[in-house]
């Protein structure tokens, strides 16, 4: 584990939340790993912290890559139960802040879905919220030049280090 001064730059590099396992729009849906889907990138051991104390997290930038994964699944997502289509995959171009999708351009806006403090003793699957990470939906999601307030609520190594 990686452990940092307070104050100290960090730099994480990760993967799209699908694990990485989409490499083109062929990919069966019933062939993903749901348990790699929005994996944690980190931790990163904050020195001198302690339960109490609030971890203030400075996000300075997001860099995304140059393709964007969709998936769309019956039953979840903002479909609901609507059962009337087909899971699919979905993969558009990323280029100069746009995301080009069936034609039209959008304007991408990078976030952090998960940001938090990782618990003391075990490993918690982050489809399980834990009152010690901030999981976002789109809007209210963490972006570029935001401050984040994290508490350190447990005792013992590493309940101080960000994921």
């Amino acid at each position: 584990m990686e452990k940092v001064p307070p104050g100290e730059l960090v730099a994480f590099e990760t993967i799209d939340a699908l694990g990485g396992q989409v490499k083109d729009e062929d990919t069966v849906l019933d062939e993903i790993d749901w348990g790699k889907v929005n994996g944690s990138t980190g931790p990163v051991y904050v020195e001198d912290a302690r339960p109490g104390d609030t971890l203030v997290v400075e996000v300075l930038d997001i860099k995304v890559d140059d393709r964007s994964v969709m998936v769309v699944v019956p039953g979840h997502g903002a479909l609901g139960e609507k059962k009337t289509f087909k899971s699919k995959v979905k993969i558009d171009r990323i280029k100069d802040g746009f995301i080009y999708f069936n034609g039209i351009k959008v304007k991408a806006r990078p976030m952090i879905g998960t940001i938090g403090v990782a618990p003391a003793s075990e490993e918690i699957p982050l489809q399980l919220p834990r009152p010690t990470w901030r999981q976002h939906g789109c809007e209210e999601a963490v972006r570029r030049n935001q401050t984040i307030p994290t508490c350190i609520r447990r005792g013992g190594s590493p309940s101080n280090a960000l994921t």
